[in-house]
C-alpha cells in the first residue's frame, strides 16, 4: 500500500493524474510567459512595428530597436571617416601636384614624403572597406 492512498482504488489514480495535468499545466504557462518576454527584449533590441494614428487612420509603422539603431549610427560614423580620408587625399595630390609643377627639384627627403604620404592613405582607405 502507497502512503496517501491504495492504487487498486480508482479515485486515487485520479487524484494522481488530476495533479500531474495541473503541474503540466503551470509548467505549460511558465515556458509561455518566458518565451513571450525573451520575444518582447528582443522586439526591442532589433525593432517592431507600433500602430500610429495617421489622420483618420491607423497604420503599422516599423520601429527600429536599439541595435538597428547601432549599426545606423556605425556605418554614419564610417561614411564620414571615408570622406574625410578621401577629402584629405584629393587636397595632399593637389599640393604634391602644385609643388611639383612649381619645383622640378625635388629632394629625395620629399619624395620619400611623398610616397609615405600616398601609402598612409591608401591603407586607411583600405581599413575602413
Amino acid at each position: 500500500v502507497v502512503e496517501g492512498g491504495d492504487p487498486r482504488d480508482t479515485t486515487w489514480g485520479l487524484n494522481i493524474r488530476a495533479a500531474h495535468q495541473e503541474i503540466l499545466i503551470k509548467l505549460c504557462n511558465v515556458a509561455r510567459k518566458q518565451v513571450r518576454d525573451d520575444l518582447e527584449r528582443e522586439s526591442l533590441r532589433l525593432g517592431r512595428f507600433v500602430t500610429e494614428r495617421r489622420g483618420a487612420d491607423f497604420q503599422d509603422v516599423w520601429k527600429d530597436g536599439t541595435a538597428i539603431a547601432d549599426i545606423i549610427d556605425q556605418q554614419r560614423e564610417l561614411q564620414d571617416k571615408k570622406a574625410e580620408v578621401e577629402y584629405s587625399k584629393k587636397v595632399f595630390v593637389k599640393n604634391k601636384t602644385a609643388r611639383v609643377r612649381g619645383n622640378t627639384d625635388m629632394t629625395e627627403e620629399e619624395e620619400r614624403g611623398f610616397a609615405l604620404q600616398e601609402e598612409i592613405f591608401r591603407m586607411r582607405a583600405a581599413h575602413i572597406r
